[in-house]
């Protein structure tokens, strides 16, 4: 075991007292004559410690290093400066992730599947727009917004209503703009594309109100009972309760050229030849389509839209255009109305948007052209929302703006002969004649650049559909200037 010098020689008085200055001095300062040695307590507030001294000589006195806490406590006294923090560096936001996430909710509003495809189209119109650095990230938060607050009937509607905000390609007031200095505005130059009565007919639109001699006869050819199914073309009895599995397609027929051997008329929904199966989907229930306009007004009678209207009287003049577009879904009495839309032209604001309770019993919302998966039972009903439209959005003079608006007419019930149909304005010469219609989507993504109808078996909103058709008659109005 080491010992250190120090302690070897502490019992020997110092030689150089008092003199001695040494901070470690290895001999003893504290022995007294006959006494033990008597240690002063340092004190903390000075630098210099007294100890004894042999009799007869003055207390030695040495020097101590000063105290770190009297130092600090001396500094902290003069210099008192106010402490400044440190500028902290902004965290950089989370990356995005690699794909949109579907989180679960309490009350599901719809399938999975359905979720994922709207909170994909969600992310493809923020990025499109460029109006989020993480869209995949924020498209998952806004869909679980939306999916805890809302229910089956609203969630798809919503969506979209949401995804038609961000989508601003081609905005409608950037096209309403681009012919005004020409000095052509928006309503003088709708004007000018509404169609001629020979035009509607040809076209497909009631232009006369059904004959009722005539509406009663097609009423009772059909209390026959038995209809063509729509989907697959069966001819069934609507009463039976033992209905065969309906099986069919629900695209349409494409002609396939990419093969240089021949071209093949395939199915666009499952790309199988035509004629090669019976369909990709199947049904436990079969539905029909009613189109003859005097077996409807047999079942719901026509209204004509009027000069005159219930807003003129509250002093609320209807608009000078509009645009319009329908959901439909089957029921009991064929393809009824189960939503409508009607916007401002040009601004594309939303000005009545509601669901709509039919008058049959609902079988099928036709979900996937229709976005609609149930209606509430608190929904208006058909009479009442007709009778709003009719009062307040559309008068005789007011410009309807849609893509195949017959069929949205037709479902309404309503004559109205100022239209401004995108299908015809857009149709190529002797089209009409051959019942062939451009579609909207594609002339959306050719004319406007804008791809609308992305969310698959999802379904269509009207708002999308109605905002599409009025921008193409703007691209139209546009075309008048130069």
């Amino acid at each position: 075991m080491f010992h250190s010098s120090r302690r070897l020689y502490s019992h020997v008085p110092c030689p150089a007292q008092p003199e001695c200055k040494l901070f470690n001095c290895i001999f003893s300062h504290d022995v007294t004559a006959g006494a033990g040695a008597a240690l002063a307590t340092p004190s903390l507030t000075n630098s210099t410690t007294t100890t004894s001294a042999p009799a007869g000589q003055a207390p030695i006195k040495r020097q101590q290093p000063p105290s770190s806490s009297t130092t600090t406590t001396k500094a902290t006294t003069e210099h008192v400066k106010p402490s400044v923090p440190s500028p902290s560096r902004p965290r950089p936001p989370p990356p995005d992730t690699k794909t949109v996430i579907i989180q679960p909710v309490r009350s599901n509003p719809a399938p999975f599947r359905q979720r994922q495809q709207l909170a994909r189209a969600l992310a493809d119109a923020l990025r499109k727009s460029g109006s989020s650095p993480t869209p995949n990230r924020d498209a998952s938060d806004k869909e679980l917004e939306i999916a805890s607050k809302t229910s089956n009937a609203t969630y798809g509607n919503s969506m979209k209503q949401l995804i038609v905000k961000v989508d601003k390609t081609v905005p409608s007031n950037e096209l309403s703009q681009a012919f005004q200095p020409q000095g052509i505005n928006a309503i003088s130059g709708v004007r000018r594309l509404a169609h001629s009565h020979d035009q509607l007919k040809q076209a497909g639109y009631v232009i006369d109100m059904p004959d009722r001699k005539v509406v009663h006869e097609a009423a009772m050819a059909a209390d026959i009972g038995y209809e063509t199914c729509d989907r697959c073309t069966r001819h069934y009895k609507t009463d039976s309760k033992n209905q065969a599995v309906c099986v069919y397609h629900f695209g349409k027929p494409f002609s396939d050229r990419s093969t240089q051997a021949k071209t093949t008329k395939r199915w666009s929904c499952c790309r199988e030849e035509v004629g090669g199966t019976a369909g990709c989907s199947e049904a436990n229930f079969h539905v029909f389509k009613v189109t003859d306009p005097n077996r409807l007004a047999s079942q719901i009678a026509f209204e004509q839209s009027s000069s005159s209207s219930s807003s003129d009287q509250d002093g609320v003049h209807a608009p000078d255009a509009v645009s319009l577009d329908c959901e439909m879904g089957y029921t009991t009495l064929g393809l009824e109305l189960l939503r409508v839309t009607v916007l401002s032209f040009p601004q594309s604001n939303v000005i009545y948007d509601t669901l709509v309770k039919p008058i049959g019993k609902l079988l099928d919302p036709n979900t996937r052209f229709s976005g609609i998966t149930s209606i509430p039972d608190d929904a208006p009903r058909f009479v009442d929302v007709r009778s709003q439209i009719l009062s307040k959005f559309i008068a005789s003079h007011t410009v309807a703006i849609g893509h195949g608006l017959e069929n949205d007419l037709l479902a309404l019930r309503i004559i109205h002969l100022n239209v401004a149909d995108s299908a015809i304005l857009y149709a190529a010469p002797g089209d009409l004649l051959r019942g062939v219609r451009p579609g909207l989507r594609a002339l959306t993504s050719t004319h406007l650049q804008r791809e609308i109808q992305t969310a698959g078996s999802a379904g269509h909103d009207s708002h999308e559909d109605a905002k599409a058709a009025a921008d193409l008659v703007l691209l139209k109005i546009k075309n008048l200037a130069t």
